[in-house]
């Protein structure tokens, strides 16, 4: 049986945070004529008419969350290589800044004057050291990257915060104290997806997930479990099953995956998509071919900078993978 851990009955801290936020900015507004939000700061900036100033987002990984700034991009983090890396034990396989705008906005080369929220995980197979600790030119969090916890200056007004958070780690640079602070203090456990899995689950299963999320995982490095690398909710649904019942079935597949995504309906019902095959099991023996109608309606936010995407198939698939390397 696939282990995981705790999962609660929660429902996502957004959904409180929401009426809250907008009743202080209308008081804000009618007060002093100005928009308040507890994300609000000089580093934080309106992205490709994204969210309003003060939104925020839930990122995930592992089992770990933290509230971000909902105009933020999405981007990578730097990663520990083979015999511990370089200057500073982590080597950077992409480009630092954003990949992909708060909109979904594919870019064709990262932006590194966007702030961004970057994962561990590799955009290309040309990688380079020493450059963790450059001084940024926007802010950024990090989720999971292996730093130790502490501050580091990074030059220019930058400071570099880590904490430990449930087994993973939170980074936050920036050169405002206030909302590095607030970012950092609302990381805490994730709630939302099982933080591991030993087998990618299957749709009739009791192992399920909360309703109404998408859940990402990839294989660790020793292959011996799936690590939950992101996960938002399931708002393309009904647009899913629609092109669902349109696709063809797969073809046959033995390739064992390395990654997947939980598409957990708002009843509970279950899909598995295998990114590697590609194919989506939409039922018991059900499988449906991953065309860009089935990737759409879940694929989105962040998903393109996280998952490989299929090892052969649709070109069209592109959009929302990171793309096979090497």
């Amino acid at each position: 049986m696939a282990r995981r851990a705790r999962l609660s009955s929660m429902v996502d801290l957004r959904r409180h945070l929401a009426p809250l936020l907008a009743a202080l900015a209308v008081l804000a507004v009618t007060a002093v004529g100005v928009t308040v939000g507890w994300l609000t700061g000089p580093d934080d900036r309106g992205i490709d008419g994204g969210a309003s100033p003060g939104g925020v987002r839930t990122e995930y990984w592992r089992d770990a969350q933290v509230e971000v700034p909902a105009d933020w991009g999405w981007g990578s983090a730097p990663e520990s290589g083979p015999g511990g890396g370089a200057d500073d034990g982590l080597f950077w396989c992409g480009e630092p800044g954003a990949l992909v705008t708060s909109t979904g906005t594919r870019l064709q080369e990262a932006d590194p004057t966007m702030p961004y929220v970057g994962r561990p995980l590799g955009q290309s197979d040309m990688c380079q050291g020493g450059i963790a600790d450059a001084t940024p030119r926007a802010p950024y969090v990090w989720i999971g990257v292996p730093l130790e916890p502490g501050r580091v200056d990074l030059g220019g007004g930058w400071v570099r915060e880590t904490r430990e958070v449930n087994g993973s780690t939170v980074t936050v640079a920036t050169r405002d104290a206030a909302l590095r602070e607030r970012i950092l203090d609302s990381a805490r456990g994730s709630e939302n997806c099982f933080s591991e899995l030993d087998a990618m689950p299957a749709v009739d299963g009791e192992d399920h997930q909360q309703p109404g999320t998408v859940c990402a995982y990839r294989t660790t490095e020793r292959l011996d479990r799936f690590d939950l690398v992101y996960a938002a909710e399931f708002t393309g649904e009904r647009a899913f099953d629609a092109a669902a019942g349109r696709a063809g079935e797969a073809a046959p597949c033995e390739r064992p995956g390395q990654e997947f995504v939980v598409l957990t309906g708002a009843d509970g019902s279950v899909r598995v998509v295998d990114t590697g095959c590609p194919r989506i099991e939409v039922a018991p023996g059900d499988h449906r071919a991953l065309t860009p109608a089935t990737t759409e309606p879940w694929a989105t936010g962040g998903l393109p900078v996280v998952l490989t995407g299929p090892f052969l198939g649709d070109p069209r698939l592109a959009p929302w993978f990171v793309g096979v390397q090497g």
